[in-house]
């Protein structure tokens, strides 16, 4: 509990300089994701467990970004 009192949201992502080159301002992109993920039986220490946990989860993702020059330095946003 301490420590989520004490975590902050990011206020920015650090980056290696030539690890990705931003876009021009003024580009909107959207990305469309899918995700699928399937659990089976609970193990626990080598041993199966006897309950039924079956679990299938399923995502659809879109996300829209745009980019823009934010005090001149090039930027990106999406939601």
């Amino acid at each position: 509990m301490l420590v989520a009192a004490l975590l902050r949201p990011a206020q920015a992502v650090d980056l290696l300089p030539t690890g990705v080159i931003a876009p021009p301002p003024g580009i909107t992109m959207v990305q469309l994701s899918y995700l699928s993920s399937r659990r089976g039986d609970l193990y626990r220490d080598g041993v199966r467990q006897p309950l039924d946990t079956r679990l299938t989860l399923d995502q659809l993702q879109l996300r829209v970004g745009r980019a823009f020059a934010w005090r001149a330095h090039p930027s990106y946003a999406y939601a």
